[in-house]
């Protein structure tokens, strides 16, 4: 296939291929490729950064089809798409869109990330239903193959939030001579039973999808660190940049030198257009973007290598891929940091060694401490010296915070765990602060207070120092400490390595901040910030894990609210949301530290209270509705709403979390049935 046939996605024939050994193994795959007469292997059909044409996307559905005597094979597919790793960045986002007609009134943007030779319009929607056609570009001819996976995949956007598949009815169809293919989507109204499981189920996969990103973006990131030579990095810019953002070309200009000649790298371009567009980006003060390209600076703390761009002919790009681009750019440039920084110093193996040690390590640690600790430690043989310190940055407090160090004493320790940065006026500071570059302080020559009580305090002579800074926010402080005489110290070598190992050290702190932020939202309750139920569900295993060693007892409440409802459907959902907000606040005001309080979804809460027997589970219980019962002032004036609750004790009433979650939704219920304002203990008869 020549390399400008770009007309089918890597993620349409990666479906096919997982399809095709969902049901029937490796087997079935050789077999399918061979009929299908594609000469490509299973892995390349797989690679999802890929392109095809659409011809051989069309070979590989018939001979699917008659591999399994299935004629509307493509349909299933589709339909099945949700089921499979395939395409898990784009899903995650569709997601964003918030709903089905939401989705399929963007196929626009939607299709073009499966075919470069298609085109698909939403020309009518109502509350249950969206009209879209499809039509086929560049001469190629309509199959019937080609409209039932159209069928499919718009089938799934059910599935993708917790609906069932949605009812596609295909009106007119280009195979029998229709200019276009007009398909009509239907999907149910949800009922507010179902809406409540389904949206669970929903949050959870978009949370294994957003973990599945997160972990795909530390592969790259791991990948472009990996690289021992700056020829390496950037041709592994270009072949990675379409697993973060998918186009059909893209160009990388840069240049790794002052001066130096400008290297470009491509991939669905012709050498000759390549060099051309290269020195474009690389010539133009600034680049706007249009609807069909991202042009993104490839720049660290460091230096400005270039640009990296996207190209996407007559088609759009998402907003988030503009955001994923810029965020790989990123990491693109601090691997050219490394990349360059060991080419500068080949001549010294081992340090060259140690620098692209420390980059792999830093690329798969997930805690910020974790990365402080390794940088510290991998800083002493890169620079040649026995000692090092780490502070990370806490805004709470205005201090830095040692959390990685390697040869200091107890005292020294002691005497850098916090760093307070506004006990005194220190202009010095301020502005090396304010500044990218590494400063190498001499005892006698302090630009800063704090550099000079350091030094002092430390018993040192020197001390180089660099910011650890992302997006102009400082993250933190790497230091390392010298006993030497200055006039003994290469001040230039050693502050050009530690800009290296810094640029990594940040990259790698955000990545990690960025995946503890993932780790928060999946199992935080969005709105109210309180555990949801996986984590309450981990909280209370092993709560009644430690109450059956030590013989004690475990309470759970189940608090649900009366008079939400109508909170809602009198002032809005907005209302209701911070309504909601203060009911959490509230709650968590009547525990003690050891407790938890957890919101299982709309009005719902559960309370868990290790240690606590039926009298004090009471008595949390009565103190709960008692807070709950006073006035709420809301924008539109004060409401005031009520709550039941639900008792049940562990092991009492149930030994295990899901019998004693239900004994606690029983009481409840219970408790409703009683009227407002209501606690119950489970009757275990």
């Amino acid at each position: 296939m020549a390399e400008e046939a770009r007309e089918t996605s890597g993620t349409m024939t990666a479906l096919i291929i997982h399809y095709v050994r969902s049901l029937g193994g490796e087997t079935a795959v050789e077999r399918v490729i061979t009929r299908s007469g594609v000469t490509r292997t299973a892995a390349e059909l797989q690679n999802e950064s890929a392109w095809f044409t659409y011809e051989e996307k069309l070979a590989l559905w018939e001979a699917a089809a008659v591999e399994f005597d299935d004629p509307i094979v493509s349909r299933h597919m589709g339909q099945k798409v949700l089921e499979t790793r395939v395409g898990a960045t784009l899903r995650m986002f569709l997601r964003g869109f918030g709903s089905p007609r939401m989705v399929l009134s963007s196929v626009a943007k939607v299709c073009a990330k499966f075919s470069s030779v298609a085109a698909m319009e939403a020309i009518e929607s109502s509350r249950r239903h969206i009209v879209v056609t499809y039509e086929l570009l560049g001469g190629k001819q309509p199959h019937r193959l080609d409209c039932e996976a159209n069928i499919g995949l718009m089938s799934a956007a059910g599935p993708l939030f917790g609906l069932p598949l949605l009812d596609v009815e295909h009106l007119e169809c280009q195979v029998h001579g229709a200019p276009k293919c007009v398909y009509v989507v239907r999907w149910p109204l949800r009922r507010r039973l179902r809406l409540f499981r389904r949206k669970r189920m929903h949050l959870e996969d978009q949370v294994a999808a957003l973990a599945q990103q997160v972990e795909s973006f530390q592969s790259i990131a791991s990948d472009l660190v990996s690289a021992e030579d700056t020829k390496e990095v950037l041709a592994r810019i270009v072949t990675r940049a379409a697993r973060a953002v998918s186009a059909q070309r893209y160009v990388l200009a840069v240049r790794t030198t002052d001066g130096g000649p400008i290297a470009v790298h491509y991939d669905g371009f012709g050498a000759a257009e390549a060099e051309r567009v290269g020195q474009e980006l690389i010539d133009a003060d600034v680049v706007d973007d249009d609807d069909s390209r991202i042009v993104i600076d490839v720049v660290s703390a460091r230096r400005h290598y270039g640009r990296l761009a996207a190209f996407y002919d007559g088609q759009w790009f998402f907003e988030h891929e503009r955001q994923l681009l810029a965020a790989y750019a990123r990491s693109a440039a601090a691997a050219l940091d490394a990349a360059t920084a060991l080419e500068a110093s080949r001549e010294r193996g081992e340090t060259a060694a140690a620098l692209l040690e420390l980059a792999r390590r830093l690329a798969v640690l997930s805690e910020p401490e974790q990365v402080a600790q390794q940088l510290a430690e991998a800083m002493c043989p890169v620079l040649g010296v026995s000692r090092s310190a780490v502070t990370l940055y806490d805004p709470a407090s205005n201090a830095l915070l040692l959390h990685g160090s390697h040869g200091l004493d107890d005292t020294q320790r002691s005497r850098l765990a916090v760093i307070p940065l506004g006990a005194q006026r220190d202009d010095g500071l301020a502005a090396w602060l304010d500044s990218p570059e590494p400063l190498f302080t001499v005892r006698g020559h302090e630009v800063s207070v704090i550099g000079k009580a350091m030094l002092e305090f430390l018993g040192i002579q020197a001390m180089a120092t660099v910011a650890l800074r992302r997006h102009g926010e400082m993250l933190g402080i790497a230091s390392v400490l010298f006993d030497a005489p200055p006039a003994s110290i290469d001040s230039n070598a050693v502050l050009e390595r530690m800009s290296a190992v810094a640029d990594q050290a940040a990259t790698a702190l955000e990545n990690a901040r960025l995946l503890g932020r993932a780790q928060h939202q999946a199992t935080h309750d969005e709105l109210t910030g309180l555990p949801n139920r996986v984590l309450f569900e981990h909280s209370v295993e092993r709560s009644l894990a430690a109450s059956r060693r030590n013989d004690e007892s475990v309470a759970l409440l189940f608090v649900d609210l009366d008079g939400f409802k109508a909170v809602n459907d009198e002032f809005g959902h907005d209302a209701g949301d911070v309504l909601l907000v203060e009911v959490a606040r509230r709650m968590s005001g009547c525990l003690r530290a050891e407790d938890v309080v957890a919101r299982l979804g709309g009005d719902e809460f559960t309370v868990m209270l290790p240690g606590a027997d039926i009298k004090r589970a009471t008595e949390v219980a009565e103190r709960l509705r008692d807070a709950l019962d006073e006035p709420i002032v809301l924008l539109h004036g004060r409401v005031t709403i009520s709550a039941c609750v639900g008792i049940a004790v562990a092991p009492d009433d149930a030994s295990e979390f899901k019998p004693l979650l239900r004994a606690a939704d029983g009481a409840m219920y219970e408790a409703k049935r009683l009227g407002r304002g209501q606690c119950v203990r489970y009757d275990v008869a």
